[in-house]
């Protein structure tokens, strides 16, 4: 997420700023690693809830010939060829830009 990349980006440019953010995260008690996890967790709903939505759509759309487990199938291969490019669990609400910018270092 955003942090990881700054902090990286501190670690190239100036690391004894990098070690000082550390040392207050630390004494803070933030934990980097846990913000991405719940990132995770978040968008990982956000998917399984578009998933469900299609689903009903499709079902409707479909009637009585329609099979869940293949059109739920085939969605995540869908989903896993769209994302093998790029990591979207580090994603914040800036502009598509400045995130696909961040992205490619």
């Amino acid at each position: 997420c955003w942090s990881h990349r700054w902090l990286q980006a501190m670690d190239n440019e100036l690391p004894s700023l990098a070690a000082e953010a550390r040392r207050l995260n630390d004494e803070d008690g933030f934990d980097m690693q846990a913000l991405l996890r719940k990132n995770k967790e978040r968008h990982q709903k956000r998917r399984e809830r578009r998933l469900d939505r299609a689903v009903k759509r499709a079902a409707r759309k479909a009637g009585s010939s329609f099979d869940e487990t293949l059109f739920r199938q085939q969605k995540m291969e869908e989903q896993e060829s769209d994302s093998s490019g790029s990591d979207s669990t580090c994603s914040t609400s800036s502009s598509e830009s400045d995130s696909s910018s961040s992205s490619s270092s």
